[in-house]
């Protein structure tokens, strides 16, 4: 049995972040906004063994600047690195594809949730949220 993991972290960064604090935030009407949250994965051009994810979560468009104290968006994206064997059967390829889209986003999620607490001062912090294996894009 194996020690090692199962994939690494090769690069994280944010192509793009936003935190608007909502002057007309009434705190006694606070609601939770019901959030945008994308994740895609994509096989890396040349690299054999290299995927990329990228994250996008956002307040919606519509949001009601008196109920929530923020507006945002956060794209951040992931290149990992998975060791596959050469010859690799479908059914394990897809297995290995699937936990990298799940564990990979939820590392992207996390790192998005602390970034988020950094820039408001820890007075928002993003709700739990669970990546579908069945959701790659």
């Amino acid at each position: 049995m194996s020690l090692l993991p199962l994939f690494t972290v090769e690069q994280i960064y944010y192509p793009a972040l936003m935190v608007l604090m909502n002057q007309s935030y009434n705190a006694k009407q606070y609601l939770n906004p019901e959030l945008s949250i994308t994740s895609k994965l994509g096989k890396i051009p040349h690299k054999r063994n290299f995927w990329g994810i990228r994250l996008d979560i956002k307040t919606p468009d519509d949001l009601d600047s008196t109920t929530f104290p923020y507006t945002f968006a956060v794209s951040i994206y992931g290149r990992f690195q998975c060791d596959m064997p050469e010859p690799i059967e479908k059914e394990t390829y897809l297995k290995k594809r699937k936990l990298i889209y799940v564990n990979g986003s939820t590392m992207l999620y996390s790192a998005a949730r602390d970034r988020l607490l950094l820039l408001t001062n820890a007075s928002y912090c993003l709700p739990a949220y669970r990546f579908n294996p069945d959701d790659i894009r």
